[in-house]
């Protein structure tokens, strides 16, 4: 986590803000996934579905490979 936005707070954490943002960097140089809770939403609205997930590792290489080309190493 990047850092914490104070808008979203969670109650079972002392009212601390929600995780905001991934460094994709470290996770690259961790090999630390981060872990997401998702929710499937339906057509006709509602959630359909939810489960927690771990982002796959080619998502950050991919965005570092990505910001490699736009703004060059760093």
């Amino acid at each position: 986590t990047h850092g914490e936005n104070s808008t979203y707070r969670i109650p079972l954490f002392s009212f601390r803000g929600t995780p905001t943002g991934i460094d994709a960097r470290k996770v690259l140089d961790t090999g630390v996934l981060p872990v997401m809770d998702v929710g499937l939403a339906g057509r006709d609205g509602g959630q359909i579905g939810a489960g927690v997930i771990r982002a796959p590792r080619e998502c950050f290489a991919d965005a570092m490979a990505e910001h490699t080309r736009r703004f060059g190493a760093s």
